[in-house]
C-alpha cells in the first residue's frame, strides 16, 4: 500500500501485477494499471513492493533473488478534470436585479414593477418602451443573488 500525496489517493499492489486505487471511505478496490515488468529471461517478474513519492512517481520492485531484483519507476497519466456544464437558467427568470430599489429609476424608462401580494418575491412587470408592450411575471428565487 502507498499513499499518493499528489492526488490524495491510496494505492494497493494486488495479485498479477495489478495496482488498485482504494476508496478511503468504503475500501472498494478499483484496478488502475496492470504492470508488465521487463526483466531478464527466467527472472520471476512479479511486483511485490510499492512506493510513491510526493510528486506522484510510483516505484515498484519485482520479487526475486537479490541479484535479480529491479526497481521500476513510472507515473500514472494525469487525470482530466471533467468539464462542468454551464447551468441553465430557468425559463422566465430575471436575475441580478433589486426590483424595489430599481423601480423608481426604471419607471422613467417606461418600466413598471408591481409587488402585487407585498411579499417581495413575486413581481409583475411591464414595459411601454418595447415595440409589443411586453409584460410578464417574475419570481425572486433567492434574495442572496
Amino acid at each position: 500500500m502507498a499513499f499518493n500525496y499528489k492526488n490524495n489517493k491510496l494505492y494497493v499492489m494486488g495479485m498479477n501485477n495489478t495496482i488498485y486505487e482504494m476508496d478511503l471511505v468504503t475500501g472498494k478496490l478499483t484496478p488502475v494499471v496492470v504492470l508488465t515488468l521487463n526483466t531478464t529471461p527466467g527472472v520471476y517478474a512479479v511486483a511485490n513492493t510499492l512506493a510513491i513519492d510526493d510528486d506522484g512517481t510510483f516505484y515498484v520492485a519485482n520479487y526475486g533473488a537479490t541479484s535479480s531484483v529491479k526497481l521500476f519507476k513510472f507515473e500514472l497519466p494525469e487525470e482530466e478534470e471533467p468539464e462542468e456544464p454551464e447551468p441553465e437558467a430557468p425559463a422566465n427568470l430575471v436575475a441580478g436585479f433589486y426590483f424595489d430599489e430599481a423601480s423608481a429609476e426604471l419607471a422613467t424608462e417606461g418600466w413598471t414593477f408591481v409587488d402585487a401580494d407585498g411579499d417581495g418575491k413575486n413581481w409583475e412587470w411591464a414595459s411601454t418602451t418595447t415595440p409589443d408592450g411586453a409584460s410578464g411575471n417574475a419570481s425572486i428565487i433567492s434574495s442572496s443573488y
